[in-house]
């Protein structure tokens, strides 16, 4: 992974061609200004920078196809519908309504919904009017340009440090610029280390989500990126801190997806080509995508000046892909804006022909020190395999400037508390021959398994060595919650399984287990033998514990009587709900025609998301023969963001 830089500076490379055309004669020199353009600045030999970018593997394109979202439509959000507005409102046009907006993270549409009359036509403006510029880099969550240096970490680095850092801050509000301290930035290593093996051999480009959908991710502060080959712990160490994967689990990527440039060896000709919409428009909303990429296969040159307008002058000069000649160096990088005001001149005619026009912004983690201070731009005709340009570069080893002609995205949630978590110590020297699963069972046994120790991370300790250390980490049953809708107020049996797949002198051990009730702030250890000792064989930890139940804002709660009830015992002051502060909150009470039900039905604004409440049914309620109930129940519950879930 690690290349050696002997090219040439695109100036020192074209006087170089120059001084040696000056010697022949005028048909040797036309071909060889040819040659000088279509190569560029090729960047084959620059083998002083890492990459790591690797093809995927069948399993990991099954996780692929199963996990990501496809985009086919985007709608606005605030940041993008207030960049549109402004350009209407220099073209004097009508502005777009408010109404049409939705959330931060809520514009993916997918292959599965199908657009109203209305929202196809608001996206239609929306398409008409984006901003001829957008750098979302200028952003104050987006980070400054980092370096990957000796690793081939950058599928993580451009995933985990500029995106996930970038999205998180967008719908948290975060400075990553002014972050001294890196507790707004996400660290690379935290992903890079737990998908690459315990070898620095690189990783695909999904592997860093499939961690931050299920443990979410460090912060730079508590697991420091250090990009040195050496000591090996730099790429193998797992954190084995609780506190650090505690934190992690607040830092959740919410959803992930592509968005495909279409088919064909030519998909774009112009800057306002139709697969160049979905992408443009998600910049638009101040997102910022990944893409895999053949570095070293790049041919750059220097934009050019379009005289006939001004608003390309900054960029003058500055380095932009050309066209990408092969498949050395898989790379990733995130890009960041876009500007259908730089010109390329793909076949160095001096002439602004037909789709030269438009590049999108790279940052790259090589550090800020190379190409346009660690940016780079990447012209719209680079993206085709054929080029859209008369006489443009037609190489037979031309490729498709984007692996698969794809880009990727994702969101953040906005804040995250989970509902119960596993915390657990297990001690072993090769982590690779560790399963370890949470679940819960009452009738049936239902599994989540965790992404890093799953058969995972080489024959190595927990720290990276191979000494035998103690790691505590701490998993979040909150998906299992989710999926199988099982808080429900009764006792479920929730566990630990640890499983040892090899038959040798090497034994996992684990030393306790507990789990934290995060929303009543309560820690219950397991009462089982520690500590449990496994070698080719599995032992298994469990705690019996009742959840609070979670319910949407609107719940109606339901009191069966098994004989019908005096309706004038049903009042507020027999039956009512508190929050936290002992204050009641507003609710109706309805009796049903029998007698024997009784609906607690809240107003619009009787609760609010991620707070707690108590039902009470006091001992006052009478029978219609006047017996009073003979005991007072009450039901806790807290309620949670029809979207998002829990939130705090």
């Amino acid at each position: 992974m690690i290349r050696k830089n002997n090219c040439k500076s695109v100036e020192e490379y074209h006087g170089t061609v120059k001084r040696a055309c000056n010697r022949f004669d005028i048909l040797i020199v036309i071909s060889c200004l040819m040659f000088t353009f279509f190569a560029g600045n090729v960047w084959a030999e620059d083998n002083n920078h890492p990459t790591g970018l690797r093809k995927p593997t069948q399993s990991e394109m099954e996780w692929d196809k199963k996990n990501l979202i496809h985009v086919e439509h985007v709608k606005l959000n605030s940041i993008g519908l207030e960049r549109v507005n402004a350009v209407r409102k220099a073209k004097k046009l009508p502005e777009i309504s408010k109404n049409v907006q939705v959330s931060i993270s809520k514009e993916i549409v997918s292959g599965k919904t199908v657009l109203t009359k209305s929202e196809m036509e608001a996206e239609a403006l929306a398409v008409s009017s984006l901003p001829s510029n957008i750098d979302n880099s200028l952003l104050p969550c987006f980070p400054p340009i980092g370096n990957q240096s000796g690793l081939g970490s950058c599928a993580c680095f451009s995933s985990t440090y500029y995106q996930m850092t970038h999205m998180t801050g967008l719908v948290r509000g975060w400075n990553a610029k002014n972050d001294p301290d890196n507790i707004r930035k996400f660290s690379p290593k935290w992903t890079y280390n737990m998908v690459n093996g315990g070898n620095d051999n690189g990783s695909w480009m999904t592997n860093a989500f499939e961690i931050a959908l299920k443990h979410g991710v460090a912060t730079w502060h508590d697991f420091p990126y250090v990009g040195e080959a050496e000591p090996e712990t730099n790429y193998r160490e797992w954190s084995t801190d609780a506190s650090v994967w505690r934190n992690a689990i607040n830092n959740k990527m919410e959803q992930a997806g592509d968005v495909s440039l279409g088919a064909g060896d030519t998909p774009v000709t112009s800057v306002n080509d139709d697969n160049l919409a979905n992408i443009k428009q998600l910049l638009n909303n101040g997102y910022v995508l990944t893409f895999g990429t053949s570095v070293f296969s790049w041919h750059s040159v220097r934009i050019k000046n379009d005289v006939a307008t001004s608003a390309d002058d900054e960029f003058v000069d500055e380095l932009v892909c050309s066209y990408v000649d092969g498949t050395e160096g898989g790379h990733s990088m995130t890009i960041v804006g876009y500007n259908d005001d730089i010109w390329v001149d793909i076949n160095g005619n001096n002439i602004v022909d037909s789709g030269e026009k438009g590049a999108f912004k790279i940052a790259n983690s090589w550090g800020d020190s190379y190409w346009n201070d660690g940016f780079i731009w990447f012209a719209y005709d680079a993206l085709n395999k054929t080029s859209s340009v008369v006489n443009g570069p037609s190489m037979s080893t031309r490729v498709e400037g984007l692996w698969s002609n794809t880009v990727y995205w994702i969101t953040a949630k906005r804040s995250y508390t989970p509902t119960l978590l596993g915390q657990f110590t297990l001690n072993h020297t090769k982590r690779n021959q560790i399963v370890a699963k949470i679940g819960y069972s009452d009738t049936t046994k239902k599994d989540w398994e965790p992404a890093p120790i799953f058969s995972n991370g080489g024959e190595y300790a927990f720290d990276g060595t191979q000494t035998a250390c103690d790691g505590t980490f701490v998993f979040d049953f909150t998906e299992l919650i989710d999926t199988y809708d099982i808080d429900n107020g009764a006792k479920k049996r929730w566990y630990l399984s640890i499983n040892d797949n090899e038959d040798d002198d090497v034994q996992a051990i684990l030393k306790n287990f507990k789990l934290i009730d995060v929303q009543n702030d309560a820690a219950i250890s397991s009462t089982n033998s520690f500590p449990m000792e496994s070698n080719y064989s599995t032992v298994l930890s469990w705690i019996d514990y009742i959840i609070t139940p979670r319910v949407l804002s609107n719940k109606r709660w339901e009191i069966k009587f098994n004989i019908p009830v005096m309706e004038s015992s049903i009042n507020n002051s027999n039956i009512y709900v508190k929050d936290t502060n002992k204050n009641k909150v507003p609710v109706t009470l309805k009796l049903s025609d029998d007698g024997k039900t009784v609906n607690v039905i809240p107003s619009k604004n009787s609760y609010a998301y991620g707070k707690k409440y108590t039902l009470y049914v006091t001992k006052n309620i009478k029978s219609v023969s006047g017996k009073k109930l003979g005991e007072p129940k009450e039901k806790t519950f807290i309620i949670i963001d029809p979207v998002r879930g829990v939130k705090f």
